[in-house]
């Protein structure tokens, strides 16, 4: 990645600085229009300096600091730009209540280019399928957080019945409304059963308007202006792990809250060396270990299970809708830190790994 990373900054030489002078008490609308005041050309070649109005101080830390504050400021509850899922955010579908809403939706777009110009850091994290609208790739339920798509993923594995009474159409609020309507996944959805059959498509719908039918102006518009700094060509070397290390680094994981919520069914062996292991992690890899079994970068209050199966030259594997990984009888800790380094880079993405 480091290389990547190199790369494109060799795309953007910076030889001088753009102050850009902001009220700490109205960060949101301040740096809204000092970002939008300014062309794109000009923001590819000169590096911000920040000043906060009313306050002592220069320097690279305010950069960061502003970077920190303002990207707190957009996912706040009263800006309704953005929603919560999980640990995560993406694009409010209720934002058009927002005057202007698709302009800040720009304006972020180009915030979160700037940073990765400036090799800054924003505060937050995006979802997996936003990470993926930035790169072009495609979106599919697999990409739906497991809080969200635990029903969708039991109706896959369980046989639909009648009596469920689903049909291709959902409870949505996402103009703004505050009572919900019903929209149609395809025309004359509601009248249309889910069964055995099409329940596959069904879920392939439900998660297209999820992810991206519901939101799409407000990811076009942040689109427009990420693209402005940075073409999507050029961001599109990443993948989707590694854009979020780019624009968030990586979060951290703290290893003794991990185990007072596992639960452990192996032996007292294989559980010391694993966790003997997973202390000696750097923080990207203890980050990869928690997606690996959780689908998440924070820990969760529901907790972990680790459990035994397979063979000790088996890699492990995991099931992130119960926040499962199974280990197997291995003979060494060197051999269970080589297998479990091996699958948490390399392995599969999705609700199990086998």
């Amino acid at each position: 990645m480091e290389d990547k990373h190199e790369f494109l900054l060799s795309k953007f030489p910076i030889s001088e600085s753009e102050e850009i002078r902001i009220h700490r008490h109205d960060i949101l609308k301040d740096s809204y229009e000092e970002l939008g005041q300014r062309s794109a050309e000009k923001l590819k070649k000169f590096q911000l300096s920040v000043h906060f109005r009313g306050e002592e101080g220069e320097g690279e830390g305010l950069g960061r600091e502003w970077f920190q504050v303002v990207s707190q400021a957009i996912v706040e509850e009263q800006a309704l730009l953005f929603s919560p899922v999980g640990d995560c955010y993406q694009p409010n579908p209720s934002s058009a209540s927002c005057p202007g809403h698709l302009s800040y939706f720009k304006f972020v777009g180009r915030l979160a280019a700037k940073a990765i110009i400036d090799s800054q850091k924003l505060d937050i994290r995006f979802t997996r399928s936003f990470y993926k609208h930035i790169l072009g790739r495609e979106v599919t339920y697999m990409d739906m957080e497991p809080e969200v798509s635990k029903s969708l993923v039991w109706l896959l594995e369980n046989k639909v019945e009648e009596s469920m009474g689903l049909s291709f159409s959902i409870d949505d609020h996402s103009d703004g409304r505050k009572e919900m309507a019903i929209h149609d996944l395809i025309p004359g959805g509601r009248d249309v059963p889910v069964t055995e059959e099409n329940k596959h498509d069904y879920v392939n719908h439900v998660a297209d308007y999820r992810l991206t039918g519901s939101i799409k102006p407000q990811i076009d518009a942040f689109l427009d202006g990420f693209y402005e700094l940075i073409s999507k060509d050029l961001i599109s070397i990443f993948d989707v792990k590694e854009l979020e290390l780019l624009m968030s680094g990586p979060p951290d994981v703290d290893v003794e809250e991990l185990q007072k919520v596992a639960r452990c069914e192996h032996t007292y062996c294989i559980l010391k060396w694993f966790w003997d292991a997973v202390n000696g992690f750097c923080k990207e890899d203890k980050v990869r270990l928690l997606k690996f079994m959780t689908g998440s970068s924070k820990i969760s209050n529901t907790g972990i299970l680790i459990t035994e199966g397979g063979e000790w030259n088996q890699l492990p594997t995991a099931y992130t809708c119960s926040g499962t990984i199974v280990l197997p009888h291995y003979q060494s800790r060197e051999q269970l830190e080589e297998k479990l380094l091996l699958a948490i880079r390399e392995g599969c993405e999705g609700f199990g790994f086998v």
